[in-house]
């Protein structure tokens, strides 16, 4: 057998791979080109090109004539950002509030994306589709595009004509709106019901309440929390009544113990004393026993005790003060001897009329008083049990009270919520208003021409640009195979 030779000879490494000998042959071959001469050359390229461009312009003519007339319409809407409040206050029941924060409050959720969300939708697409008569596949879906930083939607739809371009546009803006307003009162209406099932626990309870209050008040004879506090005001200003009458029976006690004490009477002698005075037959008596008593004085100095005269003048003084004492005791029959005396003695003296009489009104007024003093102590006495037996009863009542108080608070509040929340429903779906409505177009849509002849100048350009590097690669070529 022959030996086999390495294939790491040096003769081998010395000769071109395979690879290599095929990538010269190949930059040869297109470097050399074909062997047509420079003329016909340029004339295959000029036919080259005009075929290219024929084709490119053609199917872009052709693209033009079947192309299908569209005209497009466009309309923005905005979502007003700030939110509302309202708040009802019921005097001395509750407070019921709503409120709606701003639509762009919450970083995570933006009502722009939502409302886009729903404007795809095939409710939406299905309800204007059905307005303007067509199928919801035949219809298509409007473009729509959110601006970043605003509060703007803007729509965009097409049609082969303008009256129905703008058609489909005011049935999309319709079947949107009908769309909104029925997701918020079904909203409302899922709220509504909701709190008219737990008005109807409030009722309850709030009845209960009524029954528990209506029956205590009855039963105890305390109505209200009101009748408890003029009890208690009454028991305070009697006492402070009671101790300013208590100042003036010390008043008047001090007083009429000075004019007693400077008349030599007591109160009781002050009256009969004015009895005295005006009596007529009394003080005519009092008068001539003191003519009487002066004539007596006067004889007995001329004549002495034992003359007839004096005796006669001192049996007519006896006799009238034997009358003297008997008319004193037809009028003041329960004095006695003594304060007979003592009251003949003051009822003598005119200059001290004005001083028993006002001793007099000083002792009326001290009895009054006293009077007074007496009555208001019981009526304390019996206020102050009341008050006492109405402490608990109070207590009681004002629980109750607050009980129905919390009832009807609850329960009002919540019935005004039902009202209150229908003053804004735009809560969970804020306004939308359109702020620029889609105009009927004047023209056709030429965008899509107008991209067909771009893209034809730019096929146009390029394949222009190939086949001048083709006629210019032979130099290129050659330097790029003899480096192979």
């Amino acid at each position: 057998m022959s030996e086999s030779r390495s294939p790491d000879t040096p003769q081998d490494a010395a000769k071109p791979s395979l690879g290599r000998r095929l990538l010269g042959v190949l930059l040869g071959w297109a470097a050399r080109g074909s062997s047509m001469r420079p003329r016909t050359r340029r004339a295959a390229y000029l036919l080259l090109a005009t075929a290219i461009l024929s084709v490119i312009w053609g199917l872009t003519i052709a693209f033009i004539a079947v192309a299908p007339v569209t005209y497009t319409t466009s309309w923005t809407m905005i979502l007003p950002g700030t939110g509302s409040g309202l708040s009802v206050n019921f005097e001395s029941i509750g407070q019921a509030s709503t409120s709606a924060n701003s639509s762009y409050s919450s970083s995570s959720l933006d009502p722009k994306v939502n409302y886009r969300a729903i404007a795809e939708s095939p409710a939406v697409l299905e309800r204007a589709a059905s307005t303007v008569d067509m199928h919801p596949d035949d219809y298509g879906k409007p473009k729509i595009k959110l601006t970043d930083q605003t509060a703007l939607i803007a729509f965009q739809t097409s049609a082969p004509s303008a009256k129905a371009a703008l058609a489909r546009a005011n049935a999309h803006i319709d079947a949107f709106n009908e769309v909104i307003e029925q997701l918020r009162n079904d909203e409302q209406a899922r709220r509504e019901a909701v709190i008219r099932r737990s008005l109807e626990s409030y009722d309850r309870t709030l009845k209960e309440t009524q029954r528990k209050l209506l029956e205590f008040q009855s039963t105890s004879g305390l109505v209200s929390m009101e009748q408890f506090k003029e009890l208690t005001l009454s028991v305070e200003a009697l006492k402070d009544t009671l101790e300013t009458r208590d100042g003036e029976l010390s008043a008047l006690n001090a007083r009429l113990a000075t004019l007693s004490s400077r008349l030599g009477l007591d109160a009781g002698q002050a009256g009969g004393v004015i009895a005295l005075q005006r009596d007529a037959r009394y003080q005519a008596l009092l008068t001539q026993a003191a003519e009487q008593a002066a004539s007596l004085d006067e004889a007995r100095g001329k004549w002495g005790e034992r003359n007839p005269e004096v005796i006669n003048l001192a049996a007519g003084l006896d006799s009238l003060e034997r009358s003297l004492a008997s008319r004193m005791r037809q009028l003041l029959p329960r004095q006695t001897s003594r304060n007979q005396n003592a009251l003949r003695a003051a009822s003598g003296h005119a200059n001290q009329d004005t001083l028993v009489g006002e001793l007099i009104t000083l002792d009326t007024q001290r009895r009054g008083v006293i009077s007074e003093l007496a009555t208001g102590r019981a009526n304390l006495a019996a206020r102050q049990q009341r008050l006492d037996n109405s402490v608990a009863k109070a207590a009681q009542l004002q629980d109750l009270l607050r009980e129905q108080q919390v009832a009807t608070a609850v329960y009002t509040t919540a019935l005004a919520k039902i009202d209150i929340g229908q003053i804004d429903p735009f809560a969970s779906y804020p306004m939308l208003q359109i702020l620029d409505p889609p105009p009927l177009p004047e023209k056709a849509d030429s965008l899509g021409i107008k991209l067909a002849i771009v893209g034809a100048l730019a096929a146009s350009v390029f394949s222009i640009i190939g086949l001048i590097l083709l006629w210019i690669r032979k130099p290129y070529l050659l330097r790029l195979q003899q480096s192979v």
